[in-house]
């Protein structure tokens, strides 16, 4: 009890930044004295070196009494700042709601929680950014506890506001994030409970709340192309809400956000085979995104397609990569990007060049990168310079990109390989390829 006085005196009286130039003038008068009045030149340093330690630690004490300190190394900081009217309430709001929300957010963050009697950032918008930058958090909470007496009851209002810092989006995301960020914490813009149900409410509350931190977060995370902390805090997010009911459109959500996140990185592996040579490793990457997507949102017409590209590039399974592409082409609503996949493997095969042609013809219709197509069986023929027909199909979608050089140097690569010469000649000027 003792220790608890003497806390509350040193915090109150002598924890404040305008106590710091009175203590320090008391403490050179009382060291001068001390000074002068030995004799001895060596007690006189040892008592000069005391003073100046005792004032030393003194200022180390207001400081950490007065400012909030940064977030860890390697961690996501949060900061809880806790706007009550008196010191009682602040620690009780830091105990049963700030220790809650701390055990139900995962080890990836830092909860760090304002000293009381720091001056309330008024306006929570007004220089946040900075605010947090300087702290090396990412996340602001504000809560502000009102309590009014009725009777012997005391009756509490918790109004909970929220500030994130991020890169700087494009203005349709930045627009769709701040109503996904203030629609997430509406719910906790005022909660209201009683003395007698103030633990329950701020427990259940601290709880919700840990839920939209982690959400939002990760969501920032995301869109900021941070995939690896993004996919550490959405995974262990999706596991928590899976079975609550009232989190169902968040679970959906983030289903959307972790299969999107797998399929960008599917995709930068495919990018990664294209440009080098020892492309096993990225392809096998490539595949386990992929499973990875597909166990978000199961057999996706974006899945299958690239499955294909895996079959043939990596297994050289062309039967596998029909089966994927012939599921593409059931379903209703499918895009048709499976028709380009499909005239692939028609020049895969070496098919005719009506098959080709005519294949290709129907895809153009459909909106395609043309030239990322052109990489990646570029890449296949240089793997494998004996499937001729991909000599044809490059021929014909350098025609399409209205590369005449390149089309004519493909042509003649397909028609230098084939038997007929003269009839495929005929074939391919009537196609106007030649």
């Amino acid at each position: 009890m003792k220790d608890k006085v003497i806390e509350k005196f040193l915090e109150e009286v002598w924890g404040r930044w305008c106590s710091v130039p009175v203590a320090l003038f008391a403490s050179f008068l009382v060291c001068a004295y001390f000074v002068s009045a030995l004799y001895s030149g060596e007690v006189k340093y040892l008592m000069l070196v005391a003073f100046i330690g005792i004032d030393v630690w003194y200022i180390w004490f207001v400081y950490s009494h007065n400012s909030i300190p940064k977030a860890m190394r390697g961690k996501i900081g949060i900061i809880l700042f806790i706007d009550s009217p008196d010191k009682k309430t602040y620690e009780d709001t830091k105990r049963k709601f700030g220790d809650e929300l701390s055990e139900n957010l995962i080890s990836s963050f830092d909860l760090i929680f304002a000293p009381f009697g720091i001056k309330p950032i008024k306006n929570i918008d007004e220089k946040i950014v900075e605010f947090l930058k300087r702290r090396k958090s990412i996340l602001f909470l504000k809560i502000r506890i009102n309590a009014d007496e009725d009777g012997n009851l005391l009756n509490y209002d918790m109004n909970i506001k929220g500030a994130i810092i991020h890169p700087k989006f494009i203005p349709d995301v930045e627009n769709a994030f701040s109503y996904i960020f203030g629609s997430t914490f509406k719910a906790f813009q005022r909660v209201a409970f009683s003395s007698k149900d103030m633990i329950h409410k701020m427990e259940v509350t601290a709880k919700s709340v840990s839920v939209a931190c982690e959400y939002i977060i990760g969501l920032s995370l995301f869109l900021s192309c941070n995939y690896d902390k993004a996919e550490i805090i959405l995974n262990n997010l999706q596991t928590k809400i899976v079975n609550m009911s009232e989190w169902t459109s968040m679970y959906k959500s983030i289903r959307v956000i972790r299969f999107t996140m797998f399929f960008d990185k599917a995709g930068y592996f495919v990018e990664q085979y294209e440009k080098i040579d020892s492309d096993d490793e990225m392809l096998e990457k490539m595949n386990q995104y992929l499973e990875k997507a597909n166990a978000c949102i199961p057999n996706t017409p974006s899945y299958h397609l690239c499955k294909a590209y895996y079959c043939v590039a990596h297994d050289d399974d062309v039967k596998s990569a029909k089966d994927h592409i012939n599921i593409c082409k059931q379903g209703k609503d499918a895009p048709k990007e499976w028709m380009y996949s499909e005239a692939f493997i028609y020049a895969y095969e070496n098919r005719s060049i009506h098959k080709i042609y005519t294949a290709y013809r129907q895809a153009f219709q459909v909106e395609y990168n043309i030239q990322n197509l052109i990489v990646f069986i570029d890449k296949i023929l240089s793997k494998q310079p004996k499937r001729i027909g991909l000599c044809l199909a490059l021929g014909i979608l350098y025609n399409q990109v209205d590369d005449k050089v390149l089309s004519k140097e493909y042509i003649d690569r397909y028609l230098s390989g084939s038997n007929n010469r003269e009839e495929i000649r005929q074939q391919l000027t009537r196609k106007q390829l030649l």
